[in-house]
């Protein structure tokens, strides 16, 4: 395997890792953007991209994010990844091979003590400083717990509860965290040989029902400090009934609360699921927006979802004769013959101009 040596970009800074592929670079830069909006001129921030196969255009607007104090690596990660290609699966829509890249994080970081490991559908509220800093209390990993296992266990909504509690060995289902946000102990992982383990779990498993997730959970669980659900407020949860509702009947008391608490002022907001840049609606959305505005790829966010969006519509051929009038109010030529005279109008954006054309004469 091509060993791949990171160093840290300051002696002494605040690390912090992401994993993307050329999809998810315009929302990691909003990611990297609320970091930066929140950061401290006291600390140095390292931000590390494991990537496959960036783009030059994506790396170089993502770099234009750098401050003094915050640096943006580029990992490559296609050696780690390619000898596993075969049972690194992707059995659900939204998942990706960069999910898997956190596997290697032991042998990537090994120069590190510790590092925050977000994902791109994230938008941070603090000083990122503050998790990095948070004690694990001897742990190998800090995580929140996964909000929609926890509401549907308490539901009695899991069909399969034997998966979490035989296959992936869990002494609680509402102990299984979500991976989106750790906290790691870098020292710990790779003495715990958590790539190993993992690998070789994925090989036993073959299909977890949430890919990279269920193996962490599986193989970290006696090594994971379950820490306030702020630091990982997952969106998926505030349907407006629920919260008008204050979360009754989806969770215990004891989680209900600290639900409601981190509500009013979460530390980082992930999107899970439903996400801001394709349903403007969903709570929680401005705060996406107030930072993507502020990134180079504003405009890109906004034109590709429009033209999927729309093009997912016009799949629907209930729909084909609204899109049509939509376009040729935007735009259209059109010939008109009026009063023994031919005309040409051009509508753009809506404003019609009228060209003589010729005179018929009879």
């Amino acid at each position: 395997m091509h060993d791949t040596q990171i160093n840290k970009i300051f002696k002494n800074e605040v690390s912090c890792v992401f994993a993307t592929d050329n999809f998810y670079a315009p929302y990691l830069a909003v990611a990297i953007e609320s970091i930066i909006e929140n950061s401290s001129s006291k600390n140095d921030y390292g931000i590390y991209v494991l990537e496959e196969d960036l783009s030059y255009e994506n790396k170089y607007k993502l770099k234009l994010l750098e401050k003094d104090n915050i640096k943006i690596e580029f990992v490559n990660v296609k050696d780690f990844i390619c000898q596993y290609s075969s049972i690194l699966h992707l059995h659900t829509y939204n998942i990706t091979i960069a999910t898997y890249f956190r596997f290697f994080i032991s042998e990537l970081f090994k120069n590190f003590d510790k590092l925050v490991y977000l994902d791109c559908d994230i938008v941070v509220n603090c000083d990122i400083a503050d998790l990095y800093n948070i004690n694990l209390k001897g742990n190998i990993v800090a995580c929140v717990r996964d909000l929609q296992i926890a509401s549907w266990n308490f539901q009695n909504l899991i069909k399969n509860k034997e998966y979490y509690l035989k296959v992936l060995k869990l002494d609680k289902i509402d102990n299984y965290f979500n991976a989106g946000v750790m906290v790691f102990n870098v020292r710990k992982l790779t003495e715990f040989k958590c790539k190993e383990k993992c690998i070789k779990l994925l090989q036993e498993i073959k299909h977890p029902k949430y890919s990279d997730q269920c193996i962490l959970n599986s193989v970290l669980k006696d090594n994971v400090l379950l820490i306030n659900i702020e630091w990982n407020f997952q969106n998926n949860i505030t349907k407006p009934i629920n919260i008008q509702n204050n979360y009754k009947n989806l969770f215990n008391e004891y989680l209900r609360q600290e639900v409601i608490n981190a509500q009013k002022n979460p530390q980082i907001i992930h999107y899970i699921y439903e996400k801001p840049w394709v349903n403007l609606d969903i709570i929680n959305s401005e705060k996406f927006w107030e930072y993507a505005r502020k990134t180079p790829f504003y405009e890109s966010i906004i034109y590709s979802n429009l033209i999927k969006k729309i093009q997912k519509t016009l799949i629907n051929n209930s729909n084909k004769k609204f899109y049509k009038n939509f376009f040729e109010r935007i735009f259209s030529v059109k010939n008109l013959t009026q009063k023994n005279k031919k005309h040409k109008i051009i509508t753009i954006l809506g404003i019609k101009i009228k060209f003589l054309i010729s005179k018929i004469y009879k």
